[in-house]
């Protein structure tokens, strides 16, 4: 998957609607340590239709969860989400210390300079369905770059 460029890579999946796109901008998996068997995964999710990401997988990880992370008491907690909603023509900023991916059951270590597939179904506010493909460079740990995740 050479000639990623880093973080930054912008990446638009087609959909099944006619010239429309789910736009995907700074996508990135953070690498992981020998043993480690899971991953966060971060980006950008813009739809210019009202749609919502019902299931999530990638062939590097047996599941791929959506989680939101927040304070509970001066607890930082994680929890799973059944979906994720994608109003029309707004950005979804998947971030460290917020909603974000986790791809869980890792099939083997992820180095910096690899790059991950990820699979959506998202299903628009009309019941169509469509998946949508996304390649995420996986980026070095630390300096902040996963919050909690480092």
């Amino acid at each position: 998957m050479a000639g990623l460029s880093g973080a930054g890579a912008l990446v638009f999946a087609l959909s099944a609607s006619a010239g429309e796109a789910l736009a995907v901008r700074e996508a990135r998996v953070l690498a992981t340590v020998p043993g480690q068997g899971v991953a966060a995964a971060y980006m950008t999710l813009e739809s210019p239709l009202a749609a919502r990401i019902v299931a999530a997988e990638s062939d590097v990880a047996a599941s791929v969860q959506i989680h939101a992370m927040s304070m509970d008491g001066g607890i930082m907690r994680m929890r799973r989400m059944d979906g994720l909603d994608l109003p029309a023509g707004r950005a979804v900023r998947l971030a460290p210390g917020a909603v974000h991916l986790m791809l869980v059951g890792l099939s083997k270590p992820l180095q910096p300079g690899d790059a991950v597939a990820i699979r959506f179904t998202v299903r628009e506010r009309g019941g169509a369905s469509r998946v949508v493909r996304v390649t995420a460079p996986v980026v070095a740990r630390g300096r902040g770059a996963g919050g909690g995740h480092d």
